[in-house]
């Protein structure tokens, strides 16, 4: 999963993303194995 804002500097340029990113694999893959065994 990844959440961000592109940045500008004053000139109106991009300079990239400010955000986060996080890893759910593992959490997808054991919400997918309770609903197996459910």
């Amino acid at each position: 999963m990844v959440s961000g804002e592109p940045m500008f500097d004053p000139a109106g340029r991009f300079t990239g993303y400010c955000g986060i990113g996080k890893d759910v694999t593992a959490s997808i893959c054991h919400n997918d194995e309770l609903s197996m065994n459910a």
